[in-house]
């Protein structure tokens, strides 16, 4: 997380609250949400095929999230030339270092191959892959793997004692609050607030 403080010639401030993982987190949930919507109401084929189009970025968003955090979680418990080696690593081996720190074994094991395998297709497209992608990137994967991913992240959260990503506006309402009253409505994660 970052905060940049700009002061203006008038002395009007501005506080920026950046988080990159908080971003991506409420991307997926913006893109997750706008299929629903659209699901919901799937009154037309062009409906479905926008749905189908907002589904597949949530779950690109939602892995790219994930492994985010599992990065951030990493360079936090190894020594610095462990972590420039593993940084690299694919998702389950990342998976892996995590669950070896926890102090007890978590409830259920993670899986998110099928999830991982369709957003490897997307991001390594291949000719001949449309129709799979099509079919397999449904409201029913994305909830599982929302589902999954969330779990095991509230249970690595509570045995590791680390946060999967700030709360940008939580983080930084006392140096808001020290600067004075805030703009309406420009509160929030990685937003401006301007004084």
């Amino acid at each position: 997380m970052e905060m940049r403080v700009d002061i203006a010639p008038n002395g009007r401030v501005a506080v920026e609250t950046i988080s990159a993982l908080e971003d991506l987190w409420h991307d997926f949930e913006y893109f997750r949400n706008r299929a629903n919507e659209l699901d919901d109401s799937a009154s037309s084929p062009t409906d479905q095929l926008i749905a189908k189009r907002y589904r597949r970025a949530a779950l690109l968003m939602l892995l790219i999230y994930f492994e985010g955090v599992l990065n951030q979680w990493l360079q936090h418990l190894l020594p610095t030339r462990e972590w420039l080696r593993s940084e690299r690593n694919c998702l389950e081996l990342k998976i892996d270092a995590i669950q070896q720190r926890f102090p007890r074994v978590p409830g259920s094991p993670l899986d998110v191959k099928e999830a991982k395998r369709l957003r490897n297709m997307l991001v390594h497209l291949k000719p001949g892959s449309d129709g799979e992608l099509y079919d397999k990137i449904t409201q029913d994967l994305l909830c599982t793997a929302e589902r999954d991913v969330s779990v095991w992240l509230i249970d690595a959260e509570r045995q590791l004692g680390l946060k999967r990503h700030y709360n940008t506006e939580l983080e930084s309402r006392e140096l808001r609050q020290a600067l004075g009253e805030t703009i309406e409505g420009t509160e929030g994660y990685t937003g401006v607030t301007e004084e």
